[in-house]
């Protein structure tokens, strides 16, 4: 489309050999999609013809052939006797970005802004690269001013929510998704946007009209779909998540899909409801057998299901003790602790031990910390608390029923690049 809107600007911009049947012809011929025989002619006559519209035609040519490293060294040529011609820079940026020289296009893109500071376009594309490079939230003020120039820049309001969503910075995405919303309501990419907003504020109702409505706008992405089985078995809309789940694993089997189902599964049987199908330990298992890092995860996972069943607690202990053995994660030593209360107290306060100091080595040096961890230690505060009523003698009573923690809840952390 660049390329295009170049052809037509060079058409506006005659030089002196336009009078001349040569460039006439190849007019003609660009017009007839005959980039071939265009391009002979245009190179004879940039030969003869320094006019930067002969060598700017001649380097869209070579694109448009795909010769790539010939409209390169066309550009170049622009710049050694001009090296402020915006097109041949802006050519030159776009090339730079199709060989992944983000750098590189970085650079021409800074002397574009140079050249234009009111033109939006070159602050968005500044954006791009900077985040290419690595540089994630660099990126941000380059979109922001693309928005002062142009406050209807579809693409600058995405970029801007995107990167506010992945760095934790939820509110300040809110007015990027609203506006982007207001220009065009049924954008499939605001829309994805706001259901990432939706699922990290637990908006989960609200996430599910807006994945709904994305999926009959036409879009199948596998990760929308399995926020969309998660918040239905956050409203209780259980068989809807099997549902959905059974979808997604007809399509591919992964170990997130199974995962999702496995919980489905599981919060129907903790309601006594029918399950189709099978059963959540056999799930659960599947992803295991995929699995690569969320195996602890999911064999705790399984331990919710084992309880469930008769005589399970004992083997549900054993599978506890050896994720923690192996693994050390807070959370199957505070599990351990929850269903150690009622059969050997002193136990269970040994693995309330252990989530704490595991805790404090967390908190000591989060930077280094397994981000499971970090999620795990959210239970000291509970730890705590139980700590105090078996040590002060208070009968510590039933076990509480414990819902599936976050982090069993099979969606990897939001950084998706959509």
């Amino acid at each position: 489309m660049r390329i295009r809107c170049l052809f037509l600007l060079l058409g506006l911009a005659v030089p002196a050999a336009a009078q001349t049947d040569p460039w006439t012809e190849a007019q003609e011929l660009i017009r007839r999609g005959d980039y071939t025989r265009s391009a002979t002619i245009l190179q004879k006559l940039a030969e003869k013809d320094t006019s930067k519209a002969v060598w700017l035609q001649l380097g869209s040519v070579r694109q448009r052939l795909g010769q790539w490293s010939a409209a390169k060294g066309v550009y170049e040529t622009i710049l050694q006797s001009t090296p402020d011609q915006p097109d041949a820079l802006n050519q030159l940026a776009l090339i730079a970005e199709k060989d992944f020289q983000y750098v590189k296009a970085f650079g021409y893109y800074q002397h574009l802004i140079h050249l234009d500071s009111t033109n939006g376009f070159y602050y968005r594309q500044a954006g791009y690269q900077t985040v290419r490079m690595g540089a994630r939230e660099k990126a941000l003020p380059y979109y922001q001013k693309a928005l002062q120039r142009n406050p209807d820049d579809q693409e600058a309001l995405a970029e801007s929510a995107r990167i506010l969503l992945e760095t934790g910075r939820h509110k300040e995405a809110i007015p990027y998704i609203r506006r982007g919303m207001e220009l065009d309501s049924n954008s499939i990419r605001m829309l994805q946007l706001q259901a990432r907003l939706q699922y990290r504020q637990d908006a989960h109702a609200g996430l599910v009209e807006t994945v709904r409505r994305t999926m009959a706008l036409g879009d199948t992405s596998s990760y929308f779909q399995r926020l969309l089985g998660v918040a239905y078995y956050h409203i209780d809309s259980l068989h809807a998540s099997v549902r959905t789940f059974q979808r997604l694993l007809d399509l591919e089997e992964t170990e997130t899909d199974h995962a999702g189902m496995a919980t489905a599964l599981l919060l129907l049987e903790r309601k006594d409801l029918p399950q189709p199908g099978e059963s959540a330990f056999s799930h659960w298992e599947a992803a295991i057998d995929i699995a690569s890092v969320r195996v602890p995860d999911y064999r705790m996972g399984q331990v919710e299901a084992m309880i469930l069943q008769p005589s399970g607690i004992q083997a549900a202990i054993r599978t506890l003790q050896d994720v923690y053995t192996r693994y050390k994660r807070p959370k199957a030593a505070y599990r351990l602790g929850q269903l150690l209360e009622t059969r050997d107290k002193r136990m269970s306060l040994v693995y309330y031990q252990e989530v704490l100091d595991e805790c404090r080595k967390v908190k000591a040096n989060p930077a280094v910390a397994r981000p499971a961890d970090v999620s795990d230690c959210s239970c000291v505060p509970k730890v705590l608390q139980r700590v105090a009523v078996l040590q002060n003698g208070t009968p510590a009573g039933k076990e509480a029923p414990t819902a599936v923690a976050q982090d069993t809840i099979p969606i990897q952390p939001d950084t998706t690049r959509k």
